[in-house]
């Protein structure tokens, strides 16, 4: 009887060691389970960014890294501002000093699978913005009529 117990004990033990290894699978340092099966790397994105007039491409990643660092720089500058404003007021001077501007990052459209795309449509976005812009300057050739 006694024999009977330990082997059942050790039957329970062997299968649930099974279910334990079925249920949580294995994982290597990449995140991904051995022989290739697993969580697919994710595809990079592309996006069309404006910062101030400028236009450019980058990667999903790489706009919240800049978001980030344009958002450290304003920080940094309005420190040095407020600590020069300060400074001006103990010494009773007039401050003159300008403001910083704080510049975001801000995208231009949807996400694109490929660089070439996101270069075409930012291709795209300049040229209506250089037809926008010339549309009624003097440069142009077209003259404002004054009403009237």
């Amino acid at each position: 009887m006694k024999r009977r117990q330990t082997l059942l004990v050790l039957f329970v033990a062997v299968v649930a060691a099974a279910l334990i290894g079925v249920a949580t699978p294995q994982v290597n340092a990449q995140g991904r389970r051995p022989g290739g099966a697993g969580p697919a790397a994710k595809a990079e994105r592309f996006v069309v960014v404006q910062i101030g007039d400028d236009l450019e491409v980058m990667t999903t990643v790489d706009l919240t890294a800049k978001k980030k660092a344009l958002k450290e720089q304003y920080k940094e500058e309005m420190a040095k501002f407020n600590q020069a404003k300060k400074e001006a007021a103990k010494k009773k001077e007039k401050f003159e000093g300008e403001k910083p501007i704080k510049i975001e990052p801000k995208q231009i459209g949807t996400t694109f699978k490929t660089r070439e795309e996101a270069e075409a449509f930012c291709e795209k976005k300049r040229q209506e913005r250089e037809g926008k812009g010339d549309a009624g300057s003097p440069k142009s050739g077209k003259k404002h009529e004054k009403s009237g």
